[in-house]
């Protein structure tokens, strides 16, 4: 998926946890991709921290959205990467699609 989004354009940073994802967005992304299956619940939070800072999260879980996700949108796994391209242009550029960023979960 981050070849696949670098290769559109939009540069990726990769971690594997939620610690490393937090280390990692010490100054703020424009978007945060974060797999809810990482880090043993710890990703939730992550998720949670993120939005209240004013990032857009798309979540990525293949069990179904937990009830406490604060998350910008949430897509179900396995998920086709252009649904994943579609949903980060709209998180991220919404003034060019005509979209709000506060976009419904899926």
């Amino acid at each position: 998926m981050s070849s696949f989004l670098e290769a559109e354009g939009h540069p990726t940073v990769v971690t594997g946890s939620a610690e490393d994802g937090r280390a990692a967005s010490v100054s703020p992304p424009r978007l945060a991709i974060a797999d809810l299956m990482t880090s043993n619940g710890l990703t939730v939070q992550l998720c949670e921290d993120l939005t209240q800072a004013g990032v857009p999260v798309l979540a990525m879980s293949i069990l179904p959205s937990p009830a406490n996700l604060r998350s910008s949108r949430f897509l179900r796994n396995p998920v086709h990467p252009l649904q994943v391209l579609v949903a980060v242009r709209l998180l991220i550029e919404p003034s060019a699609t005509g979209v709000a960023s506060e976009v419904p979960h899926a």
